[in-house]
């Protein structure tokens, strides 16, 4: 909880010390929490659940313009419409591995492959698309959470008032 260690500290320091501390401690809000949930809850929710966030990921993506980085199961579906020759070409230019799970086009317009764990990574470290998915409600109850935060902030107050 804190970074100093009461027992090598005489009665009066640790009381400083705490008092100190006590009122440095900010009251938690919901974007602590947010945070939280995002490194705890939703970053691990996503490395074991990949193909559960693989819609939603896409829907984000399209919600912000980035037709190209949206993920197919298939290259069948990829490629719907396209000439034989336009998928030899994709592939031939591109970096397609018929093993992998998911593909999409790359930045120059060829195919990508990509196995699952690098698109769970993709989706852990894209900030934006962690707060995509509190703000549409992935399993983050507002309610109880402010529950939590009331709680927590009682219990900063109850520290500060003991010492």
């Amino acid at each position: 909880m804190y970074d100093f260690d009461l027992l090598e500290m005489d009665f009066d320091e640790a009381v400083t010390m705490l008092t100190q501390y006590a009122h440095e401690c900010e009251p938690v809000g919901i974007d602590a929490v947010k945070e939280l949930y995002k490194d705890e809850v939703l970053t691990t929710e996503i490395e074991n659940n990949v193909e559960k966030y693989i819609y939603t990921y896409n829907e984000f993506l399209l919600s912000i313009k980035y037709y190209d980085d949206v993920l197919y199961k298939s290259l069948d579906e990829l490629m719907a419409g396209a000439t034989p020759e336009e998928v030899a070409k994709k592939i031939f230019y591109g970096d397609y591995n018929c093993t992998f799970p998911y593909v999409r086009l790359d930045g120059y317009g060829y195919i990508k492959s990509l196995q699952e764990y690098e698109v769970g990574r993709e989706m852990i470290e894209n900030d934006e698309f962690l707060n995509y998915l509190i703000d549409n409600n992935a399993d983050f109850d507002k309610e109880d959470y402010s529950e939590l935060i009331k709680a927590t902030n009682k219990e900063l107050k109850k520290v500060a008032l003991i010492w």
